[in-house]
């Protein structure tokens, strides 16, 4: 979610507010409520009974250690709660991390008219884990 983005849907919708520090007209603040909501979606379609998840995030937002109580999904966010962690500390946390930065590189490279070789060769040796992300279009890009 880029700041332009943003603006534009704020000017159409009237954003709740969200705990202090959390700020919804803050792109990353938006995308991680965006993504809780999808993820939350997803757990309602797979999970049996009635289990719930923790949800543990990156430290940035917030200082590791911390949690904050955001009742967006509580029928399966575990005590509506959020707790951010440090990436060095959790190694569930550092595999997100290169996961999102995969990603994100993959999208940031193929938004380019003419990749580098550089970039070519990450995507080359990073794209057997692309159909491991869900809801991702394939592009294939060829060159030395």
């Amino acid at each position: 979610m880029d700041v332009e983005t943003l603006s534009a849907v704020v000017k159409q919708v009237e954003l709740p507010s969200l705990p202090v520090p959390l700020n919804l007209k803050e792109p990353r603040v938006w995308s991680l409520v965006v993504l809780l909501i999808k993820a939350c979606d997803h757990i309602r379609n797979v999970r049996h009974g009635a289990q719930q998840a923790i949800v543990f995030c990156d430290q940035g937002l917030l200082k590791s250690g911390c949690g904050i109580h955001l009742p967006i999904c509580p029928d399966v966010i575990n005590n509506n709660i959020i707790y951010f962690v440090d990436s060095k500390i959790e190694t569930g946390i550092q595999l997100a991390d290169f996961a999102a930065f995969v990603l994100n590189r993959h999208q940031q490279i193929l938004q380019k008219k003419e990749p580098t070789d550089l970039e070519k060769s990450f995507l080359y040796a990073t794209e057997s884990v692309m159909p491991l992300y869900r809801d991702m279009e394939m592009h294939h890009v060829r060159g030395p």
